[in-house]
């Protein structure tokens, strides 16, 4: 199997805790299922204002429908869009450090007592990285003293 490109690895990165972000997105797929709703309430209406005819003309009134409908079209797709992209950008705050201590935890129980965890931002998150690291290079030390103990011996 070939290794995956860099386009390809982006897209994968993309959903890094795929269940707690897709719980993310629950909100705002309710917040867009109400959008339709009143999309579909305000067209009923404006459908019984066509029919009833307040004066104005057929084609007026089919052009001010058809502004309507294009309008909230494009601002609630703006809106859906927008809220995608805040979701992605937030669960990636929330989860990516997550993500990054796990990778770096499975590699100190491998025996990899050279890696380090880096993470951006200067936060809790960073705080924590800078004392696990700390920890790894205490760690480190002491296996090399333990080796060099037992070679002496």
């Amino acid at each position: 199997m070939a290794p995956p490109t860099s386009s390809q690895r982006k897209l994968r990165n993309l959903l890094i805790a795929k269940g707690p972000q897709m719980r993310l997105l629950f909100p705002s797929l309710a917040l867009f299922a109400n959008m339709i709703f009143l999309l579909l309430a305000l067209y009923s209406v404006a459908m019984k204002n066509l029919a009833e005819g307040d004066g104005i003309s057929m084609g007026a009134q089919a052009g001010l429908l058809q502004h309507f409908v294009v309008t909230f079209g494009v601002g609630f797709l703006a809106m859906a869009v927008l809220t995608a992209l805040m979701s992605i950008v937030y669960s990636h705050r929330v989860f990516g450090p997550k993500v990054a201590l796990m990778r770096h935890i499975k590699a100190l129980n491998e025996g990899n007592f050279e890696s380090r965890l880096c993470l951006r931002g200067n936060d809790e998150f960073h705080d924590m990285a800078a004392a696990l690291n700390q920890l790894t290079e205490k760690l480190q030390a002491q296996l090399k003293d333990q080796s060099l103990k037992t070679q002496v011996q």
